[in-house]
């Protein structure tokens, strides 16, 4: 081997460890971004359970008073609004997110929903395909290409946030609200232990 090849050949060695650390920081940064954003819903689940405790004090006040029946259903309907507000505002975080941590949100769902050994299309709303990176569907793709399956950006659906696979004749609607709408009772149970158990 002559000298150039050497130098070639370490260089090509340098830039695979140098690729393996940026994949190592890219990891640890994301966990960082999902254990942040638990953290951040740790604590705005806190402040709405102590909302909720001071309302349901005040409630509870109002029944010793006579009012029992009627307080009973204010309980309920409280609990109910404010499950359904917290489910809510859940989403716009999400969508709220900044590009990066938005879009490993969105790589995440794409990864647990796609279609094994099938061409699909991904479309999301105007907002969102105007914010997608120049990289994105190439990496999804490399994600699920082992599975014999692919990803074309598709056009602008009129949905807030999330994304739509199509399959030929069959979509998917993974809008944030679509999925949240379908596991609605297991996050009610989820929200309701948290804030009034």
């Amino acid at each position: 081997m002559n000298g150039l090849e050497e130098i070639v050949l370490a260089i090509g060695k340098k830039a695979d460890n140098m690729a393996k650390d940026i994949i190592s920081r890219a990891k640890l940064e994301a966990d960082k971004i999902i254990e942040d954003a638990e953290k951040e819903g740790e604590l705005r689940a806190e402040k709405i359970k102590a909302q909720g405790e001071q309302k349901a004090s005040r409630i509870v006040e109002s029944a010793k008073a006579g009012v029992v029946s009627n307080e009973a259903l204010s309980v309920l309907t409280f609990k109910s609004e404010t499950t359904g507000e917290i489910i809510d505002e859940i989403n716009e975080h999400i969508g709220a997110l900044p590009d990066k941590e938005y879009f490993e949100v969105i790589e995440k769902l794409v990864v647990s929903n796609y279609h094994k050994n099938e061409s699909g299309i991904i479309s999301f709303s105007k907002e969102d395909t105007a914010r997608v990176p120049k990289d994105f569907i190439e990496k999804i793709n490399n994600k699920i290409s082992g599975d014999n399956a692919k990803l074309t950006l598709g056009e602008s659906v009129p949905i807030k946030n999330g994304f739509i696979l199509k399959y030929n004749d069959i979509e998917e609607n993974c809008s944030f609200k679509a999925i949240t709408d379908s596991k609605r009772d297991d996050l009610k149970d989820i929200v309701n232990a948290t804030l009034f158990a």
